[in-house]
């Protein structure tokens, strides 16, 4: 006999006539994972692009030259 059951169904392992037994309540009450709703993701947290990253090091890296450059000149 076998009987499709969804998924996170509890099944009884006792008849009904057990259902004072310690063993019927214990399996009633074990705690099955159940995962709280997920949130969706934060659009205003979203990790920049690669092609974003590099143009944004690019762009520091160039000001921190012409910086260094200027110091050097004023020297």
């Amino acid at each position: 006999m076998c009987a499709h059951v969804r998924e996170g169904a509890l099944i009884p392992r006792l008849p009904l006539s057990e259902k004072g037994s310690d063993a019927y309540h214990f399996h009633m009450n074990e705690s099955f994972p159940i995962k709280p709703p997920s949130k969706p993701p934060a659009k205003g947290a979203s990790k920049p692009s690669k092609e974003e990253r590099l143009k944004a090091a690019l762009r520091d890296n160039l000001k921190r030259r012409k910086q260094a450059a200027r110091k050097t000149v004023d020297d």
